[in-house]
């Protein structure tokens, strides 16, 4: 990969295609073909940085054969060249505006040099979200602990 550099996703600019990034996959999931449950079209990706930021990322069917190896769940990886666009999906996986796409000028290396978060959530105290003091639009899970009579 000629540039060395790595770009946050916080960096990511539309305007150009000359970058690299590190990455984790976090998750992955399919978009079958119109009219055919065996066939995929897509594979689509969640992407977190080392700065623990979200982003997600697609491959087409066209280009399976070259990307597919590399895909897999919890591998971190550096993506050389991918395309950014506007998310236009109703659903926001990550909040983020912009998505990104593997194409036939990408290209992908398997990495173990990770300094990421070790995980994909961040920790915050329930009374921060009751008092509106996490960020707008942040995914917030819930869990319950079992109570005990």
């Amino acid at each position: 990969m000629e540039n060395n550099k790595i770009t946050m996703f916080s960096s990511l600019n539309a305007h150009s295609t000359n970058y690299t990034i590190k990455a984790k996959i976090i998750s992955m999931w399919n978009k079958k073909m119109n009219g055919s449950d065996n066939q995929i079209y897509r594979v689509d990706m969640l992407l977190m940085d080392e700065e623990g930021s979200f982003i997600q990322c697609s491959c087409l069917h066209k280009l399976f054969k070259r990307f597919l190896k590399f895909l897999v769940v919890d591998d971190c990886l550096l993506f050389h060249k991918p395309s950014l666009a506007k998310d236009t999906t109703k659903i926001k996986v990550t909040g983020n505006d912009q998505k990104l796409s593997l194409y036939a000028f990408s290209s992908v290396l398997k990495t173990e040099n990770w300094s990421g978060p070790r995980y994909f959530f961040r920790f915050t105290d329930f009374k921060s979200v009751l008092s509106k003091k996490v960020e707008v639009n942040t995914p917030i899970g819930i869990y319950f602990l079992p109570l005990l009579l």
